[in-house]
């Protein structure tokens, strides 16, 4: 790929552990364990991934083989882009990369300041980061954030302002605690991780005594309903009723204000 970007994804295949996939929220769970991933693809290419690298990519003309080891983590992802630029800092012993592209370079600095100050505060509140590196990751798309095992991503759509992108960081690097340490069921019972992760940014946002759910006008959606009951309905609103009713939000006034979804 010379222009743009390539996200991948791996998840563990076993019996039981994958349900039916949907093309919002999380429609997956799976059991932690060790990835040792080996990929070959043009030698300009900046990649982040779950893991570390071992040693240095074999170069052989135009091509580059990288190889990526991960323990005790629940999926692998891997997002390249030749464009990509990267700033690093460490906390606790702890490395963090901020991969973006030209087009997002303001959000840059701020996002190497939350993912620092988030997993130095969750570390003390939830218990120790137990893997040696986090990446940030830029990226285009409509969903404010993802979460990856020791990788998160960020897609500042439109001219988001930096504590908007700072708090949704908080949120994604939340999950490395809820979800990534702590498994839940995400297709059975998705508000479980997306909850803790949204009271993570609110800490980080000091804005706990903000936080607020309102009853969904629909009795039809509550808590317990799994991806499906939504995406049924989605012609019908049900994707934003996932959105509202999985998500802890706070005040309109406050820094965790955000105009579409992050998972």
């Amino acid at each position: 790929m010379e222009t743009g970007s390539l996200f991948l994804q791996y998840m563990m295949m076993k019996a039981g552990m994958l349900t039916p996939s949907y093309p919002y929220g999380e429609s997956f769970y799976s059991l932690s364990g060790k990835y040792d991933v080996t990929v070959t693809t043009d030698k300009n290419q900046v990649i982040a991934a779950t893991g570390e690298e071992i040693g240095k990519p074999v170069i052989k003309g135009n091509k580059a083989t990288h190889r990526y080891k991960a323990s005790d983590v629940r999926d692998f992802a891997m997002e390249m882009n030749p464009n990509y630029r990267v700033i690093s800092s460490k906390v606790k012993g702890i490395k963090v990369n901020v991969y973006y592209s030209e087009e997002h370079s303001k959000y840059a600095a701020a996002l190497l300041e939350s993912g620092i100050d988030s997993l130095a505060l969750f570390s003390e509140k939830f218990g120790k980061y137990p893997w040696p590196e986090l990446d940030i990751v830029t990226m285009e798309g409509w969903f404010g954030g993802m979460e990856y095992p020791q990788l998160v991503m960020i897609s500042p759509a439109g001219d988001r302002p930096l504590d908007w992108a700072k708090s949704v960081n908080a949120h994604e690097i939340g999950h490395q605690w809820f979800y990534g340490i702590i498994g839940n069921n995400e297709y059975d019972e998705p508000w479980l991780d997306e909850s803790f992760a949204s009271y993570a940014a609110a800490l980080y946002d000091g804005d706990l005594n903000e936080l607020k759910v309102a009853p969904h006008a629909d009795s039809y959606y509550h808590l317990s309903s799994q991806i499906s009951d939504f995406t049924d309905r989605a012609d019908e609103g049900g994707i934003n009723a996932y959105y509202s009713i999985n998500k802890v939000e706070s005040t309109p006034s406050s820094r965790n204000e955000k105009t579409v979804p992050n998972e």
